[in-house]
């Protein structure tokens, strides 16, 4: 009986801790997430199946259409993702984060971490074929489908 009760009471006294760490941190800030977008590698041609399913991927050829060009809202459990294409000279050159989840601290936390690293990752392979950031797979998702409807307004 004494090791039930003090299993419990590790058990709460830990809980309570989680909980109280987590509401009690410091306020995470938005980085600024522009990212240097040059790069030489050449582009590789994929095709899109053209379904809504967020796991296609648009086609990159290398030559999209210039223009800011603005994806659909992509609703997640955590909140809406909204993306801006930036297109220069045929090629993805920024995202601009318009939407994401930030309501409660552990969104911005995950979107904090994940953003840059989702923006950096579709400049480089010029479409929305990105690597899921573990702990943000919903936001990855939003990210590129918010990112590939842009894209397909801008293909050529």
């Amino acid at each position: 009986m004494k090791k039930l009760l003090l299993g419990t009471a590790l058990v709460l006294g830990f809980g309570s801790y989680i909980f109280w760490s987590s509401h009690n941190s410091e306020p995470v800030t938005v980085p600024n997430l522009v990212v240097d977008a040059t790069t030489t590698e050449p582009i590789p041609a994929v095709s899109s199946t053209g379904s809504n399913d967020s796991s296609d991927m648009v086609a990159l050829s290398g030559q999209y259409k210039d223009g800011t060009y603005t994806g659909d809202v992509a609703s997640t459990i955590y909140g809406d993702m909204q993306v801006a294409a930036v297109i220069k000279g045929g090629k993805i050159v920024d995202v601009k984060m318009l939407k994401y989840p930030n309501d409660v601290e552990n969104s911005l936390e995950i979107s904090n971490h994940s953003l840059p690293i989702l923006k950096k990752e579709a400049i480089a392979a010029q479409s929305t074929k990105v690597d899921i950031v573990s702990g943000a797979t919903q936001t990855v998702e939003g990210f590129q489908q918010s990112l590939g409807s842009a894209l397909a307004q801008a293909q050529s």
